[in-house]
């Protein structure tokens, strides 16, 4: 986690808890992963993950994943999302998981 690609970062901080929401690109065991993960600041300036409030997304789920997360963001907002770009479909042959 301490080498993840960090594409986002997201203040979720509250009462007096500094937490921050990061999207990242992580790797386990050689398998790299999409990432959504809380970070929490610790007493000494340092963030710190949440075991308990993330999760991860193999990349042959991405797609899926993300397609839904447009469709409940124009369910919640009422706005529909940009159109989508060009995609390559992801060959299932070429994903570790």
């Amino acid at each position: 986690m301490a080498n993840d690609k960090v594409f986002e970062s997201l203040d979720r901080s509250y009462n007096n808890k500094t937490e921050e929401l990061r999207v990242a690109i992580g790797e386990f065991n050689g398998k790299r992963f999409a990432s959504l993960r809380v970070w929490w600041k610790g007493q000494d300036g340092q963030f710190r993950p949440d075991k308990a409030k993330g999760l991860t997304v193999r990349p042959k789920e991405l797609r899926k994943v993300i397609d839904a997360l447009l469709r409940m963001e124009q369910e919640l907002t009422g706005e529909l999302p940009p159109p989508p770009q060009q995609r390559q479909a992801v060959n299932q042959d070429d994903v570790p998981f």
